[in-house]
């Protein structure tokens, strides 16, 4: 459960990270992008921290990263996404 937890809170400063680089953006399309960006992880982390969540939706989650993380070019995004999407694969087994 704490690996859980300190994966929330990376994905926090993730997702407000992604927030801070969409409000200081010039270019419309890394703006669009990151605000894309930290709102999908907005999302995973409310997946998360659900107390009892639906097995089927959560894979549906992890499908759903694995696709984002296939469509970005940025090599550490991509991982951050693989790792998001087993942390939903991993909470889709214990639920």
């Amino acid at each position: 459960m704490e690996k859980l937890r300190k994966h929330v809170a990376e994905l926090e400063t993730r997702a407000a990270e992604a927030a801070l680089i969409a409000g200081l953006a010039t270019d419309p399309a890394a703006r669009v992008k990151y605000t894309r960006l930290a709102q999908e992880l907005s999302q995973a982390i409310d997946g998360l921290r659900m107390e009892a969540p639906d097995r089927q939706f959560l894979i549906l989650q992890a499908e759903k990263y694995r696709g984002i993380a296939a469509e970005t070019t940025d090599r550490s995004m991509q991982a951050q996404l693989q790792a998001l999407a087993a942390a939903f694969e991993a909470k889709a087994q214990q639920a």
